[in-house]
């Protein structure tokens, strides 16, 4: 029998090593969190925060691809009001 979610990793990684995956520091992944655009961490105690290894991973491979793609974001090309006011 299959599950339907396979389960979490049990792999907790810190601050550190979240900055390390994603490029961004700190005070922009918290704002992240706040806005539900980032994967919640867990509270281990008053002054300990972690997050699953395998939620970084999931956000990660759902990021857009791509030069200058942006989720929630159409791409400019050529026809689009952006590029015909640009080359008047």
């Amino acid at each position: 029998m299959v599950a339907a979610n396979p389960p979490k990793s049990h792999r907790l990684i810190n601050i550190t090593e979240v900055q390390a995956r994603v490029g961004l520091r700190s005070t922009a992944i918290y704002s992240a969190v706040a806005r539900g655009d980032f994967p919640q961490p867990v509270r281990i105690s008053a002054r300990c925060t972690r997050w699953y290894a395998d939620d970084i991973d999931v956000w990660i491979a759902n990021l857009p691809r791509g030069v200058g793609a942006r989720p929630g974001k159409q791409p400019t090309g050529a026809g689009s009001p952006a590029t015909s006011a640009a080359s008047v």
